[in-house]
């Protein structure tokens, strides 16, 4: 800092040979007396000139690179991204943060230099002497301004000259946040509402596993590990719609690798979790989400959830999706080992999600509503095998459609199939009347001859998602 000179250029700093005073040569990785973190990739004009940055700082922070945004993005535990750096035209942005962090590890300073050039039509003489050279000096800046002549460019009488360099400083290794110093850092465990007294104020506790009672004698005054926390099904939903980070699975909910949480999601409006669970298995962020949706107890743990985690025997699930789905994956096993194919599809990956977000509707909403009875009209009417189920029928539909073809195959091999086609049909209608396009007289007309109306939505498909289920189990009986 005892002088504005650069000790790298924009093109320095790539592997090569340093020369010393005393003719002596060594190898450098960067070919100088510093590490740069950004570069600039140069090919002598055959190929367009590019920059990089540090590759140690890109593994440091494990940063993606997202090749349509061009920029380099850092993901959380919960699969939440952070633009760290992007490039636009020639400049790049690196958030300092994460600069200081690395800086903190690597016991270092970073050097920003700088240069600006400006031309003006103000005359030399009319600037007073000692406002014609300006320096600075400090513990981490150095610069020095000065004004000439503008013998290059006729159109300019007076070009100032602004050179100098800045130290960035790392944070305290304590404070980075980074491995292992991170552990420094106070979890923060949130309080749930566990009961209510009798004068109906809520009892609350810390989700925190060190401060909660077990069967091996911890914290015999405080409530147990196991306590169930109740919390509306709306909490799901954030889970639902980010299919691509998240997955809802019967008694589980899962991140990706990074974490997941054992739930009881067997019930219609409500979602149990034992206390010790939210803080052993959530990271902060997603336990400050859930503390939002607690409610007061509500009802008791599934049995699905009790024979499994307390007396850790097998059972079935009870969730009406949940059921669904483990008859639907059972019935096109069974169906395949049968035939020879399977009864329904592979969905494509594009449309992999429906299959996953199909669930008992969050709320009674008609967009919820709505997009279940598209999601159940994807599974189990656009992903019937219809190219097979027409391979292994001897007679043609009066009309065309995979249920019509599903119809005569059903009735070809003796197959139970009446209800379940009419369930099929009106799935169809509900979807093509109310979804698919604009409601109308149509749809009023069905929803009068389905009920629609004198009911809640929700309460409407669990009875719909019910009558599924018996007519797959009633398959896969036939085909046993």
């Amino acid at each position: 800092m005892k002088n504005i000179d650069w000790e790298v250029g924009i093109t320095e700093g790539f592997p090569g040979c340093v020369k010393f005073g005393d003719g002596s040569i060594e190898y450098s990785r960067f070919g100088i007396h510093a590490e740069p973190l950004v570069f600039v990739r140069d090919y002598v004009g055959f190929r367009d000139s590019h920059t990089e940055i540090s590759e140690e700082f890109r593994f440091f922070h494990n940063l993606y690179y997202e090749r349509a945004r061009n920029e380099y993005l850092k993901f959380d535990v919960s699969g939440e991204e952070e633009t760290i750096i992007k490039f636009q035209d020639e400049a790049v942005f690196i958030r300092l943060k994460e600069i200081r962090q690395f800086l903190a590890l690597k016991e270092a300073h970073l050097a920003l230099f700088f240069e600006h050039v400006r031309y003006s039509d103000a005359n030399l003489s009319t600037i007073p002497e000692e406002e014609q050279r300006e320096s600075y000096s400090s513990e981490t800046t150095v610069y020095q301004c000065s004004l000439s002549r503008a013998l290059h460019h006729s159109e300019y009488d007076t070009v100032a000259y602004l050179r100098g360099k800045k130290m960035i400083s790392p944070y305290p290794k304590s404070k980075s946040g980074v491995w292992p110093y991170s552990e420094s850092i106070k979890e923060v465990y949130e309080k749930f509402q566990i009961g209510e007294t009798p004068d109906g104020e809520p009892i609350t506790f810390s989700c925190d596993p060190s401060k909660l009672a077990n069967s091996f004698g911890a914290n015999p005054n405080a409530p147990d590990y196991l306590t169930p926390v109740c919390f509306k099904r709306d909490v799901l939903q954030k889970y639902y719609g980010d299919s691509e980070r998240f997955s809802v699975e019967d008694s589980y909910l899962r991140c990706g690798v990074s974490w997941g949480l054992r739930i009881d999601n067997h019930h219609e409006k409500t979602v149990i979790v034992f206390l010790g669970d939210l803080g052993r298995d959530l990271p902060g962020q997603e336990r400050k989400y859930w503390k939002v949706f607690n409610i007061a107890p509500r009802g008791s743990l599934s049995t699905t959830k009790y024979m499994r985690d307390l007396l850790g025997l097998p059972f079935e699930p009870q969730g009406l999706d949940l059921k669904f789905k483990q008859k639907y994956q059972q019935l096109n096993k069974n169906w395949q080992d049968k035939h020879g194919w399977p009864l329904f599809r592979d969905l494509a990956f594009q449309d992999s999600h429906f299959f996953q977000n199909l669930r008992v509707p969050i709320n009674n909403s008609q967009s919820e509503f709505d997009f279940q009875i598209l999601t159940v009209a994807k599974v189990l009417i656009d992903a019937l095998n219809e190219k097979q189920i027409g391979k292994n029928i001897s007679s043609t539909p009066e009309k065309p459609g995979g249920i019509n073809k599903f119809e005569i195959l059903l009735k070809e091999k003796g197959y139970d199939y009446e209800e379940g086609i009419i369930l099929l049909r009106n799935i169809q209608e509900l979807r093509s009347s109310g979804v698919a396009h604009l409601k109308g007289s149509k749809y009023s007309k069905l929803a009068r001859r389905l009920d629609l109306y004198n009911q809640e939505l929700q309460r409407f498909f669990c009875d719909l998602l019910n009558q599924i289920i018996l007519f797959l189990n009633n398959l896969i009986t036939l085909i046993e």
